[in-house]
């Protein structure tokens, strides 16, 4: 990273301390850097993900093809952790995708932001409006918005419920740069198939 870049909050430790990336390394190298520094700080990489069944393909798919030219493809970070909310923005803007973050569901549905949202990551327990509370709203829009929600207490009764609702992956914080790019990507490939999260 350049060294006027701010530094994020703590769910983005592994962007810190990732060494500086020549321009001609491939996001995959990239990506590899960032998991080396997750492991070298001690976080265990052993990260729980539950997803819904999706099209996907066996190799990465690079950042820059989750983005289709005159289609908005924002991704919306809903969750009421200061820390927790800025470092998810900034690991998703690392990976070249345009990210807003709220701090409540209710501030997101109020937000302008709604209409052009491809992708929404949303915290399960929050105060008010919860992540599924959400995640329910968002998908009788007439444009549903395919939800991955993230948590640090996970609960198969939650779990279930959520991938009944249909959302599209339920991640275990912490999780890696890898794990939630794939989530997303599986979460385009929803919206371009016209899915949604139903």
């Amino acid at each position: 990273m350049g060294a006027g870049t701010k530094r994020p909050g703590p769910m983005a430790a592994a962007i810190i301390c990732a060494p500086e990336c020549a321009p001609e390394q491939s996001s995959r190298q990239r990506l590899g850097n960032l998991c080396d520094c997750i492991i070298a700080a001690g976080v265990r990489p052993s990260y729980v993900r539950y997803c819904r069944p999706a099209q996907r393909s066996r190799t990465l798919v690079r950042t820059s093809e989750l983005a289709v030219q005159n289609e908005p493809r924002l991704i919306a970070i809903v969750d009421d952790d200061d820390s927790v909310r800025e470092g998810t923005k900034s690991l998703i803007r690392s990976m070249g995708l345009a990210a807003e973050a709220f701090s409540s569901g209710e501030d997101f549905l109020r937000s302008s932001q709604l209409g052009g949202t491809a992708c929404l990551v949303a915290d399960v327990n929050m105060p008010g409006m919860s992540g599924l509370d959400l995640h329910c709203r968002v998908a009788a829009l007439p444009k549903s918005i395919p939800t991955i929600l993230i948590t640090a207490h996970p609960n198969d009764s939650v779990r279930e419920r959520a991938l009944s609702a249909g959302i599209v992956c339920y991640l275990v914080k912490p999780f890696s740069e890898d794990e939630l790019l794939d989530c997303i990507r599986s979460a385009m490939s929803h919206e371009a198939n016209g899915a949604g999260a139903a």
